[in-house]
């Protein structure tokens, strides 16, 4: 009995202080932004697999595809004003 008692002390008293260590208000924080400008992005319609779908749909003699959600494609935004 004893033993478990001492057993469970020091398991108690190395999670107290596991938990202790990850308090740091610093290490909870997000890293500052780079100084190096985030790439801009912007969603367009992918028309590329939109007609790809619609020939594959065609061939398969489907009669016509009702889009509800049309698929976007994520394209970088060029910035010219450096």
């Amino acid at each position: 009995m004893n033993t478990l008692i001492r057993i469970s002390a020091i398991a108690l008293a190395v999670s107290l202080l596991g938990a202790c260590a990850t308090t740091n208000p610093d290490a909870m924080t997000s890293p500052p932004p780079s100084q190096a400008k985030k790439q801009q992005y912007r969603y367009v319609t992918d028309s590329d697999y939109i007609r790809y779908y619609e020939k594959t749909a065609m061939r398969r003699n489907f009669v016509h595809v009702n889009w509800v959600n049309v698929p976007k494609k994520r394209v970088a935004v060029e910035d010219d004003t450096e």
